[in-house]
This record gives structure tokens, sequence and C-alpha cells, in this order.
């Protein structure tokens, strides 16, 4: 029997991919959703909560706290792709790659559930293993640099960038290191120091790229590219859509690519060394591991059905 999900958002570039995937491939899932009409009355949203056994949160956080308590007070199980909640007690953080098995045990069992931003996803694949290993020292300095397709920046962004067409290019933002995705990566993360994070928007529509560039005294002794990606391949040895890259890129101009991860709910990690600093590099497409395609991974896990069900063949 069909899980019924209230889809709330639907109108937005997560939920409208959300909607196509399950609609096209998952039998699992029933969408219910308000009509463009209904889309802010509080009667008719409750209404339809009440038939459903969870619902998606695809909205601007203010709304999604509105609608999580809402489904709190229904008794609704909640996945909430915003950022409203994932720095909240109580809530789940939906990255189940986190810490080998325990992160994915805690979001089978929550009855709210918080996807990732996708920054933050690069980021903590990357850093979590190190810190955890002890290859990386509690109080380092770590600056984090990060490009999006502009797909990130939601309907406005792309409609923005649509009309443009090549007249725009790459532009860096939140220079004041204050984005929101930094309080992720210190509430979830060993770091015992807040990160630089400087990101940046492309001109091309989907695909992200997060490196990490770290300097030997951010670092315990010993550690080199050898032992950082040994730590990758034990991290994620059993993880479907995180893969560990040890080859340099075969384009002849040595571009690192994240072309083959677009449309994927895949993130690949690399470790580079040269000599001074290591480069880690972590490729994911926004709107899929960093989106879309991880709050269904997340409700896979959360209602017992194998993780790449309707996400396995998006390539």
């Amino acid at each position: 029997m069909s899980i019924s999900l209230f889809l709330d958002g639907a109108a937005g570039t997560t939920g409208l991919l959300i909607e196509d995937l399950l609609r096209r491939h998952h039998p699992e899932f029933e969408i219910l959703h308000l009509s463009e009409d209904d889309r802010k009355d509080l009667a008719a949203k409750r209404a339809l909560l009440a038939e459903a056994e969870c619902a998606v949160l695809c909205l601007p956080d203010a709304a999604a706290m509105e609608s999580a308590a809402l489904a709190d007070e229904l008794g609704v199980r909640v996945l909430d792709a915003s950022s409203a909640h994932r720095v909240s007690d109580g809530w789940a953080y939906g990255l189940p790659e986190l810490d080998r098995g325990a992160q994915r045990h805690r979001i089978s069992g929550a009855w709210r559930v918080a996807n990732p931003g996708c920054y933050a996803t690069g980021a903590l694949l990357l850093l979590n293993p190190l810190s955890r290993a002890g290859l990386l020292r509690r109080n380092a300095h770590v600056p984090i640099f990060g490009i999006s397709g502009y797909s990130g920046g939601g309907r406005a962004m792309l409609q923005r960038f649509e009309r443009a067409g090549e007249t725009l290019r790459t532009g860096s933002y939140t220079h004041d290191h204050e984005h929101k995705h930094v309080r992720e990566i210190v509430r979830h993360s060993p770091l015992g120091r807040k990160p630089q994070f400087v990101p940046s928007v492309g001109a091309f529509e989907r695909g992200m790229s997060v490196t990490i560039t770290l300097g030997r005294e951010a670092l315990t002794d010993e550690t080199d590219a050898v032992a950082v990606l040994k730590q990758y391949e034990q991290s994620y040895a059993d993880e479907q859509f995180v893969q560990v890259r040890t080859a340099q890129p075969d384009d002849p101009n040595g571009l690192l690519m994240v072309d083959d991860v677009v449309g994927t709910n895949n993130a690949a990690v690399y470790c580079f060394d040269d000599g001074t600093d290591l480069t880690l590099v972590c490729h994911l497409d926004n709107l899929g591991k960093g989106a879309s395609l991880a709050a269904i991974q997340n409700l896979n896990i959360m209602f017992g059905y194998p993780e790449g069900l309707g996400i396995d063949d998006q390539h």
C-alpha cells in the first residue's frame, strides 16, 4: 500500500523536481498537494495534511516552521527541505553518510528530519572522516570555497541567468562568512572553530564543487593524501552514493569537472597533495545530492525502502 505524501511548496525548484521524480520513478508514494488557489489557505492545508502520513516541506524558512508546527499538531511525519530546522533540537539531520551508519539509524526512526544544505553536504563529507580519525586538528583554520550552478538560487536566479544568457558570469557572495550553511557545518562536525566560507554562483545550471585547502598546521603529524584517502575509503566503503576518487582528472588540461555527478544523487570526494598543503574536493549536484534526490533518499530511509528506490536511474 502506498504512502500518502503531502508536498508543501511544490512550485519551487526543489519541490518540482521531487514531485516529478516521485511520480515517474517511485512506486510507493502517493503525492498530495494544494492547488494554486489554495496554497495559502490554512484550512485547506490542514485538511490535506490530515490525510497524509508524511509532509515534505519545500518552503521559505518562516513558512516551513508554520507547516512543521501544524504537522506536529496533527501527528504527521515531516521532511523539511528548507534551512529552518537544520540546527534545531528534536530534528534528525538528513545526511545518512555523516557518521558510518549512526545517522542513518536516527533518520529511520525520526518523526522530523531536516534535509541538509548543498554546500554543507559537500563540506561535511570532506571534513568529518578526518576529524573523527584525528587527522584534522580541532581548532584548525578551515577555509572553504564553493561554486554552484545557478539553479541553487531558486526560481528567481534561474530566471535571471536564463534571461541574461551568456552575459552573466561567475560571482561570489556572503563575504562576511555568515552564509546559513556555516551553522550547519559547525553544528554537525567536530570542528572547534567556525570555518571561513565563500560561496559562488556560476553561469551553469546544475552542479557544485566544494574545495577545502588545509595547511600542514591544520593537520596532525604524518597526515598526507594517502592517509586522507584511506580514511575516506574506510568511511564510505559501504555508501552507495559517495565515491572516493583517487585518480587525477583525465582532462588534458587537468580540469576536474562536475559533469558526471549532475543529475545523480552521487558525491565524489578527492584529495590532492602538493607537498605543502592538502586540497580536498567534493563534487555533487546542488539539486541532486544537495536537495531533491537527497530528500528522496531520506524518505526511503524513513519508510524502510531501499535507499536507491526512485534514484538509481537518475543520470
